[in-house]
């Protein structure tokens, strides 16, 4: 049980710096300080392009214990390509949809880039992603940008073969129209290879904002990756 006693060990750590995030970044007295309970399910469809190039369609849907469904719609895709076994670039570009806690309908999209770093320690995997975010197209809103940090821990549960692992991460985000670290998640789960195409990710997410309606979203995160090639 040394690694589960570890892995709680990892966990609180940065669920301290998550709870100094958010003290930093306190909602404001306009922002609606109502939670939500969302389910979030998401297929990852990855295809190797290169030795060093993997390209990943994305689709994702949000549905919402309150809100009108789906909440929120994604569409996108990600191309990975790896420099070397401690960093990874990653443009992509994401189309979305969404429904305002008074009903309103809108849609934008994202192009992002974003540079991962990895360092591993016997069964830890340590990593830091950093990507900027573009905001275009927002309806009712001016275009803007976004900047996240993400630092993630991964701890490999058992031999290689059992290809399973607990996780944590913590990102927080800075977004231009609010001058300002406004937004904050913290997801702790696990990762499960069943097989060398299917790949299951189930986590429990937590995002707090200062100016988002709700203010506080806890998700229920399912995560299925497919390789095709």
């Amino acid at each position: 049980m040394d690694w589960l006693v570890r892995f709680i060990q990892i966990a609180c750590w940065i669920e301290v710096i998550s709870m100094h995030v958010n003290a930093q970044s306190a909602p404001s007295p306009k922002a609606f300080h109502g939670s939500d309970w969302q389910n979030w399910d998401e297929l990852d469809l990855q295809t190797r392009l290169s030795s060093r190039l993997d390209a990943t369609w994305v689709a994702q849907g949000r549905f919402s214990s309150r809100l009108s469904n789906p909440a929120a719609s994604v569409l996108g895709a990600d191309f990975n390509f790896e420099v070397s076994k401690y960093l990874v670039i990653t443009p992509s570009y994401y189309c979305f949809a969404f429904r305002t806690a008074s009903g309103v309908e809108g849609h934008g999209h994202d192009p992002i880039l974003a540079a991962t770093v990895f360092a591993k320690y016997g069964a830890l995997t340590m990593s830091d992603r950093n990507r900027f975010i573009g905001a275009l197209g927002i309806t009712g809103t001016e275009d803007f940008w976004i900047y996240g940090n993400r630092p993630r821990i991964d701890y490999q549960i058992g031999p290689d073969s059992w290809k399973t692992s607990l996780f944590v991460w913590d990102e927080i985000f800075y977004f231009s129209n609010h001058n300002d670290w406004t937004r904050n998640r913290l997801a702790i789960g696990g990762r499960k290879a069943l097989n060398e195409r299917t790949t299951v990710n189930l986590y429990y997410q937590r995002q707090s904002d200062g100016h988002s309606s709700p203010s506080v979203i806890n998700a229920v995160v399912v995560l299925v990756e497919l390789r095709l090639r």
